[in-house]
């Protein structure tokens, strides 16, 4: 079970008589340097990798929240970054790490060496790695690109836990945030020591990540430990990011790792649990499904547990402190998903078209979806209600169904592929993000939204005849991550231009509260226009005056009008998930 964090800062150098030797409050650590050349002058950052900021979260300690980190007296050489955490199940490990642990509580600290220009202390950021929840590690991002993308500080924490549980006080779950919680507490304690300014934090994610981000702005025990956030491509307020199905797929993973007859007793279920062996653990994910085929994908998820989260999470941000919010999502995220995921990635739950299926995809596939998948009968007060709901759906997403008449199959088929791709990526990023900024905005946050419409198509393969802005397309640019979902093996000019757009606007953001750039204006949510949002790309960067209305509009109705709330996979009255149905 895993979370990937990483954490990347703005920070002074270090003053010290060995400048690369910094002492936490837990111990003296050594750093080494790394050159990098910048606007063609050379410069050097301090890297410090393997820092612990927990205890390891092995033996008794697993499936238990973090402690701190037991000090050392030597001095600790910070010089080879930790191991990767463990994913959910074998065939997440698509990083090709050799080097695994559960001992993976450790984050990267890079920080420059020449003095800021005002003195000051320098703004921090905090990079959330995605992978939802299970898969992925901070090892990906190359320690050049840290140091040459943010040119100030980085900050990398990997940490396995993800969010196994059993739904009572005794195997809670929600681990892997309240060792994101220790981390963050980390920063707080520590970060000036390396020059950066413990008031002026941003926390940062993308997919899961974000998802942890908004988790995290929400939660009393941590959304003081930070000033303003970043999202990318994800959000709480989406099913696949909280949910109390997680109770019952730890039951699952019990009894495919032989600890059954202890489902009657938490306690002793996770005794049982800890027992086992990191393998014996993934084999028995890998046996149960590592996936779900719907838009809720995801097993191990964190949940409303009356701790890390005391109320529901609408109440919750209604009651969170107000924060400087930049969030945005890709045009087509659900085509990585759909269309582009390897089939042995373990994030596939069966909701892929294969190639060889496209041209057979028809209106009978997307109805059978929404009528089983997305909106099940059994979901609703009455059967009557669920059909009707069903109809209300379908009619939406084909309500411009005349463009198919005439054509011929391929182009039929190529019409509803569409329209799958359109409802996934409604459901598991757009709707649920805009529910947040909608919600955020009625609070007075000051908020800025974009959309990514940018692809380079000469990364898709050829058996792909539907192309768009991709779920991971901010990975290249950020942080020089090359492999999700396909390899980029060399950036064009136009992807460089890109990564000008999006990159300047992340370090402008964080640094001034205001992700404007010299060839766009960004403005930020008001009364006149309470979706607008800035248009990313390359050539022609620019805001326009509302993302999606219409879908905002019809998803909430159909939240307002009937008794299920497929937005957030809820019983509106009960609050129960759909496996407590």
């Amino acid at each position: 079970m895993l979370l990937i964090l990483s954490l990347l800062l703005f920070p002074l150098p270090i003053t010290s008589n060995d400048p690369f030797l910094v002492e936490t409050t837990y111990g003296t650590i050594r750093g080494f340097p790394l050159n990098i050349d910048e606007d063609t002058t050379p410069k050097t950052v301090k890297m410090f990798l393997g820092i612990p900021f927990a205890k390891p979260p092995i033996n008794q300690l697993r499936f238990e929240k973090p402690q701190e980190p037991k000090k050392w007296k030597n001095i600790k050489d910070s010089t080879e970054r930790a191991p990767a955490c463990f994913p959910h199940v074998k065939k997440g490990m698509m990083t090709l790490e050799k080097d695994h642990s559960e001992d993976c509580l450790y984050m990267d600290i890079a920080t420059p060496a020449w003095e800021s220009d005002d003195g000051h202390l320098y703004p921090v950021l905090v990079f959330i790695h995605g992978g939802g929840y299970q898969t992925g590690t901070t090892r990906e991002i190359p320690e050049e690109a840290m140091a040459k993308k943010y040119a100030k500080n980085n900050i990398v924490f990997n940490f396995l836990k993800g969010f196994a549980s059993t739904g009572d006080e005794n195997f809670a779950g929600n681990y892997g945030l309240w060792d994101q919680l220790r981390a963050l507490q980390f920063v707080r304690d520590n970060i000036e020591r390396f020059g950066g300014d413990p008031q002026r934090i941003t926390i940062s994610g993308f997919s899961a990540g974000a998802a942890s981000v908004s988790a995290l702005s929400i939660s009393p025990l941590s959304n003081k430990l930070f000033q303003q956030t970043i999202q990318m491509s994800g959000t709480f307020f989406s099913e696949w990011a909280v949910s109390n199905r997680v109770v019952f797929e730890t039951e699952k993973m019990a009894k495919f790792a032989a600890c059954d007859n202890t489902l009657d007793d938490s306690k002793e279920l996770k005794k049982c649990l800890k027992g086992k062996t990191v393998e014996e653990l993934m084999d028995a994910v890998e046996r149960m499904g590592s996936a779900r085929m719907e838009p809720n994908s995801l097993l191990f998820t964190p949940r409303i547990d009356a701790d890390f989260f005391p109320k529901d999470v609408k109440t919750l941000l209604q009651n969170a402190p107000i924060k400087r919010n930049l969030i945005g999502v890709a045009d087509t995220e659900a085509l990585t998903f759909i269309l582009l995921l390897d089939k042995e990635n373990s994030m596939d739950g069966g909701m892929s078209v294969k190639p060889e299926e496209i041209e057979n995809y028809s209106r009978k596939n997307f109805e059978n979806f929404v009528r089983n998948i997305i909106a099940p009968k059994k979901l609703f007060v009455n059967e009557n209600e669920g059909k009707e709901v069903q109809q209300k759906i379908i009619d939406f997403y084909l309500s411009d169904n005349g463009e198919v008449d005439g054509k011929n199959k391929k182009e039929e088929a190529l019409y509803f592929l569409r329209k799958y791709l359109d409802i996934n990526t409604d459901l598991m990023f757009i709707v649920p993000m805009l529910q947040e900024v909608h919600y955020k905005f009625e609070k007075g946050w000051p908020v800025f939204m974009y959309m990514i419409d940018y692809y380079n198509k000469k990364y898709y393969p050829k058996n792909i005849p539907i192309k768009g802005s991709y779920h991971c397309v901010e990975l290249p640019p950020l942080f020089n991550i090359t492999a999700c979902p396909f390899l980029i093996e060399d950036f064009s000019e136009e992807d460089l231009e890109f990564e000008k757009v999006l990159l300047t606007s992340v370090v402008n953001f964080v640094t001034t509260g205001n992700p404007s750039i010299s060839t766009l204006k960004w403005h930020n949510l008001n009364t006149k226009n309470p979706l607008q949002f800035a248009r990313l790309n390359p050539t022609n960067p620019k805001m326009e005056s509302a993302l999606y209305p219409e879908k905002l509009q019809f998803w909430q109705k159909l939240t307002e009008n009937y008794s299920f709330d497929l937005i957030r996979g809820l019983n509106k009255e009960t609050l129960k998930s759909k496996d407590e149905l």
